[in-house]
Parts: structure tokens; sequence; C-alpha cells
């Protein structure tokens, strides 16, 4: 971002994912119910919820980082990783996004 002059912001989810788990607890589910995959899956839409939530803020939208292999077996959080309006390397396998980011780079 930096090498680029893309303006980036960092913070933690480490609080709305706490409030998640003391929420499920007032469902009625163990206080150790976010874990494993649970909690993984979580964190990702809890990421894509404030992507989409900073997008609107900023008039904008997110863009989708799933590539071709990604998108056609589903290896991706749905409302997390996969929640971008626009997925721009979608039709990109790794091999091939790996020789686009060496000829950016180079």
């Amino acid at each position: 971002a930096d090498a680029l002059g893309i303006e980036y912001k960092t913070g933690s989810i480490e609080g709305l994912v706490v409030s998640m788990g003391n929420t499920l607890v007032q469902y009625g589910y163990p206080q150790d119910a976010l874990k494993g995959l649970v909690l993984e899956n979580v964190q990702a839409r809890t990421r894509g919820n404030l992507l989409q939530t900073f997008a609107a803020v900023e008039g904008g939208v997110v863009v989708n980082n799933g590539n071709r292999i990604e998108c056609a077996l589903g290896y991706a959080t749905l409302y997390g990783d996969a929640i971008g309006a626009f997925a721009p390397i979608a039709d990109v396998t790794k091999v091939q996004l790996f020789g686009v980011a060496r000829t950016v780079w180079s």
C-alpha cells in the first residue's frame, strides 16, 4: 500500500468477536462455542462486515480477492472472504496471479 500510495487503516476485530461470543451465550450456547473453524469463520465474516461498512461510509465497494480455484471450490467464507462486489481476479489461477505479480513488481 505504501509503495502504491494507497491509504489503509489498521485495527483490531477482537472486541467484535468477543461480543459475538457473549451474544451466543445469551442465546444459550456454551461459553466456548467460538472455537476452531467456527471462530475462524466468525472472524472472516466480521472482517467482511467491517469492510462493507467502511465501503458504505466511503461511498465505495469491496473488492473480492478470491481467485478462480477459490471461487470454484468455495474455498472462502460466505459473507467473509467472498463478500466483495467486484472480483477482478476471479478468472485467474494462482499460477497466473503469481505471473501478474512478477510482471507488476519487476
